[in-house]
């Protein structure tokens, strides 16, 4: 089906494990992945209860179905779905240290999602940090979410922003504050966003804090 719909990658011809590229002036498209990944949500009260280890708190959330295509994503439903998250958590865009990008690596889907980015944060994505965790993990699909904002908070505990791989040379068509090749260590990330698209206009975004 995807190849069908030319949103798979062509394989890195130096090195098939770099044909992931989101955000790259030389990205081709997706690489699907496997995996699975799960959390466990409860309230505060009860996971100290019983001596749960607290990873981090979702502080908002925000979601929007834009039905603008089957395949093809817009930037207003993404950016009402960033936007709706910020709303819920009382929060301000330059409140987020971290956004863990949905981007696949296609060619017309990093450059929409970079425009709702601009749209929320501000040109250039404000003073957020972006990656995509796809270039490593490809796209897990239904799991994918789950596994991002998973990633998301263990950076958050860990003082760790997670770097897009195989970014040599970003598109200036989606010009972000990008985490290119090397992850940062040691940096704090007091809230940190996890954004999702799906099918059909399904758009979601969770803000997790460090804090309750």
């Amino acid at each position: 089906m995807f190849d069908g719909m030319r949103a798979l990658s062509a394989p890195d011809i130096d090195d098939a494990s770099r044909s992931c590229k989101p955000f790259s002036l030389n990205r081709s498209g997706l690489v699907l992945g496997e995996g699975a990944a799960f959390l466990v949500l409860e309230r505060e009260d009860k996971a100290i209860a019983r001596g749960a280890k607290i990873y981090g708190y979702i502080i908002g959330y925000g979601v929007a179905s834009d039905g603008h295509h089957i395949g093809m994503p817009h930037p207003v439903g993404q950016a009402t779905a960033m936007r709706a998250a910020l709303d819920d958590a009382g929060l301000d865009p330059s409140d987020i240290d971290y956004l863990n990008a949905h981007a696949t690596a296609t060619k017309s889907g990093d450059i929409v999602e970079t425009t709702a980015i601009h749209s929320v944060f501000g040109e250039g994505g404000g003073q957020v940090l972006v990656s995509s965790t796809k270039s490593v993990h490809g796209h897990l699909l239904g799991a994918a979410g789950a596994l991002e904002l998973l990633i998301t908070v263990v950076a958050m505990k860990d003082c760790v922003i997670p770097a897009t791989a195989h970014l040599d040379q970003p598109d200036s068509q989606c010009a972000l504050n990008h985490v290119a090749n090397k992850p940062l260590l040691g940096s704090a990330i007091e809230r940190a966003m996890s954004f999702s698209s799906g099918f059909g206009g399904t758009n979601a975004a969770l803000i997790v804090s460090k804090h309750g």
